[in-house]
């Protein structure tokens, strides 16, 4: 959607289907990296060089998770450096947290996962640590995730409400909101 303009409506540019749906999107560079709501495929790259013309380049399935309904679906996204971190919907086996080497946009790579038992409703990722909003008892997760095949758990914080949700995550400077 073209919004150069702050002084007239926003008008769509190009468009494409990504089928069961859209959750999450981070852009960077020509491509757009989808959390998708699919367990057949739960990270879609398309290719936004042109953007009029949209193209889906891979859609990628996590093959080391499972679940039934709601389970295991592309839920959250953040893009660095060569690396998507995907969070999913809870799973029943294999891990929610994923980092997918993605510098080659047309081969995605799984490197590595980390369990959390419950869904993941975003990630940021600043130096080595990946920093998870979730409703998980713990609803802010941190991960040491400097060695991709195999992050580890760094930290968390459990605030004191127990009705409590992690939903999103934003830092500026040194202040994590959350």
């Amino acid at each position: 959607i073209d919004v150069s303009n702050p002084n007239a409506l926003p008008r769509p540019i190009g468009e494409l289907d990504t089928g069961v749906g859209l959750k999450a999107i981070h852009v960077a560079g020509n491509y757009a990296y989808i959390a998708n709501r699919s367990i057949n495929g739960q990270l879609q790259i398309i290719d936004t060089a042109d953007p009029s013309n949209p193209s889906l380049l891979t859609t990628f399935k996590i093959t080391a998770v499972t679940g039934t309904g709601g389970q295991a679906l592309g839920n959250a996204i953040f893009y660095k450096g060569g690396h998507v971190y995907l969070g999913l919907t809870k799973t029943d086996t294999g891990p929610e947290f994923n980092i997918i080497d993605v510098s080659n946009p047309a081969a995605p790579d799984w490197k590595g996962g980390y369990s959390i038992g419950h869904d993941i409703n975003a990630i940021y990722v600043r130096d080595n640590l990946a920093y998870i909003a979730s409703p998980n008892d713990t609803e802010l997760i941190i991960l040491d995730i400097s060695t991709p095949t195999s992050p580890t758990l760094y930290g968390g914080i459990d605030l004191s409400d127990d009705s409590a949700n992690g939903k999103s995550i934003a830092i500026v400077g040194n202040t994590l909101y959350l």
